[in-house]
C-alpha cells in the first residue's frame, strides 16, 4: 500500500494542498484549494496557467486498490 505524495503549491494566485494517509486499510484524502486573486494580469497568465495545470494533474491522480 502506497499513497501518492502530498502536494503543497503556493502562489500569489492561490494555494493547493493535498495529503493522503493510509491507516488500518483506510485511505483518507484531504484537499484544499483556494483562489486569492480573481483578476490575473496578462503578464502573469502563464504562471497562473501552470498553477492550474498542476492542480488539474494532481486531481486526476488514479488510485489502485488491491483486495487482500
Amino acid at each position: 500500500e502506497a499513497a501518492p505524495p502530498d502536494q503543497d503549491i503556493q502562489t500569489s494566485f492561490g494555494t493547493y494542498k493535498t495529503d493522503y494517509v493510509i491507516q488500518n486499510h483506510v485511505l483518507k484524502y484531504r484537499r484544499m484549494f483556494r483562489i486569492d486573486q480573481r483578476l490575473i494580469p496578462v503578464e502573469q497568465y502563464q504562471e497562473y496557467r501552470s498553477f492550474m495545470k498542476a492542480v488539474r494533474k494532481n486531481d486526476q491522480t488514479k488510485f489502485v486498490f488491491k483486495k487482500t
